[in-house]
């Protein structure tokens, strides 16, 4: 099965990312944002879902539950979007995009074209 990596470049350092749906961010949503490193996606995460509790003491519980619902589909959805975003704030340039069975493979199938 293949999937397709985007490849980023700084100076000499590489950067291979997966794109596409991520299970561990659907299920791990915060903590999965806090182990990448995404301090200012995580804050809004946590800003959303406290409005979402305090909103719920006033119109049902099901507010809270259908908020942390849809938080982690976008974090499966888009986690690894952010993620590429922030290498792109950090310095580095989306160089190729690549369809690999694994991201040591789109990673050598890169430096083999250089």
């Amino acid at each position: 099965m293949t999937h397709t990596y985007c490849i980023l470049e700084k100076e000499n350092k590489i950067k291979v990312s997966k794109l596409g749906f991520s299970w561990l961010a659907f299920f791990f949503s915060p903590l999965w944002a806090l182990v990448h490193s995404l301090w200012k996606e995580f804050t809004i995460w946590f800003l959303f879902v406290s409005v979402c509790y305090f909103l719920s003491k006033k119109l049902g519980e099901e507010i809270f539950y259908l908020s942390l619902f849809l938080s982690s589909f976008i974090w499966g959805l888009f986690g690894r979007d952010f993620k590429i975003q922030d290498f792109i704030t950090c310095g580095y340039t989306p160089v190729e995009f690549i369809n690999s069975s694994s991201g040591q493979n789109a990673l050598l199938t890169y430096l083999s074209k250089k």
